[in-house]
């Protein structure tokens, strides 16, 4: 290989070196420095909704039959999450969501696990009892009637979570069950608690 080759391929390389560096800065140059870190379940990963929209205030039912709506957690992050007891991965996430709310729930931050089941309590009641779970209340969707405003939000299926701001926006969702106890959760989770104002 002659000397002239040589120096070709050499000063090509360091161009095309040059180039990739300057690519990569630009890419980061283009993330906001505020953004959230990423949480990936086993299948999916939470979903940012670009332009969030203020939370849907459909009524729910509680435990001692009242039927308030999401308006009364306004100021506090709220992870909402859809299930049914007849759904193998809905009921695997539980014991999760059970953690979760014991590691951060407080005035800032609670974890709603909206059952969409038709029976109600009957049938919400014993599956708690069997997973022990003593952190989580019991919710109910009125009559098991999945919430048909969610889904222009991405509600597809169960379980399917919904982070909502303090603000009441709805700022991303997860399809599919996740470990919300895991590090990577509680930082995504911790990231909107620690923000004021809206996503």
């Amino acid at each position: 290989m002659t000397r002239r080759k040589t120096n070709s391929i050499a000063f090509a390389a360091a161009v095309m070196a040059t180039t990739s560096i300057a690519l990569v800065q630009l890419s980061l140059a283009g993330q906001p420095d505020d953004s959230p870190p990423a949480f990936l379940s086993c299948r999916q990963q939470f979903t940012l909704i670009k332009r969030s929209r203020m939370a849907p205030l459909s009524p729910f039912v509680n435990a001692t039959g009242d039927i308030p709506d999401l308006s009364q957690f306004r100021g506090s992050v709220v992870l909402l999450n859809f299930w049914a007891t007849w759904c193998p991965p809905c009921v695997c996430e539980l014991p999760s969501l059970d953690r979760l709310q014991a590691e951060l729930g407080s005035d800032k931050f609670m974890v709603l696990a909206l059952s969409i089941d038709a029976n109600g309590r009957n049938v919400v009641q014993p599956i708690f009892k069997q997973l022990r779970l003593t952190h989580l209340g019991v919710y109910l969707v009125p009559g098991g009637v999945t919430d048909a405003a969610f889904m222009a939000h991405g509600l597809r299926s169960v379980p399917t979570s919904f982070l909502i701001d303090r603000t009441g926006r709805v700022v991303g969702y997860l399809s599919g069950a996740a470990d919300w106890a895991s590090p990577a959760a509680m930082g995504l989770i911790q990231y909107y608690i620690a923000r004021r104002g809206a996503a």
